[in-house]
């Protein structure tokens, strides 16, 4: 009864200063980038693997821990680099982080996936939030042209959170600035056994 008093409370303070300001006042963002990045082949398939680095706002924690999910999405584009144009496939990776109020305890889920992830800490959590592990991105099959290709790979944070609405931003706790990770120059051969 009192998790759930509390938990209310919490949200409506964020929700009244978000609807206030527009933002949650205060946030101190900074520039979060992809300290590790790489993409491996397997079979005839590319996974990307990933760690962003940034440390857990303590905003951002109220959020989640109002009962709201916050969402790490993840943007890979393919890039044919003799082509000025848009890429020519986009994947999304989605993965999204909850508080159980009645187990206290952080909840990670990974796009399709039924198994989660079960922390306590939210240092732990948070770190475990942004490492992508051999995620599944593209196929042969989205190669088929000749030439040399680039994927970029793209991460931004979301939330349901709504005021008036209008989603909250959370992407001002990263200074409106996702970080970006882009691969070499390939071409289809890598395919190849």
């Amino acid at each position: 009864m009192f998790e759930n008093f509390f938990s209310g409370v919490i949200h409506i303070i964020i929700s009244l200063s978000a609807g206030v300001l527009g933002v949650i006042p205060g946030i101190e963002g900074h520039d979060a980038k992809f300290s590790t990045f790489e993409f491996n082949v397997v079979e005839d398939c590319i996974l990307i693997s990933a760690k962003i680095e940034d440390e857990l706002n303590p905003r951002i924690d109220d959020i989640i821990k109002s009962g709201r999910p916050v969402r790490l999405k993840i943007l890979a584009e393919c890039y044919l680099a003799a082509q000025d144009k848009g890429p020519l496939h986009q994947r999304s990776l989605l993965k999204s982080v909850r508080y159980n109020l009645l187990k206290k305890q952080y909840e990670i889920e990974t796009g399709n996936s039924r198994e989660k992830l079960i922390f306590k800490e939210n240092q732990e959590m948070w770190k475990a939030f942004l490492n992508i592990r051999d995620q599944f991105i593209f196929t042969s099959g989205d190669f088929l042209e000749e030439g040399k290709y680039y994927i970029k790979v793209t991460a931004r944070l979301e939330t349901e959170l709504e005021i008036s609405g209008r989603k909250l931003d959370l992407m001002l706790f990263w200074n409106n600035n996702p970080p970006v990770a882009m691969t070499g120059l390939f071409d289809k051969t890598i395919f190849m056994f």
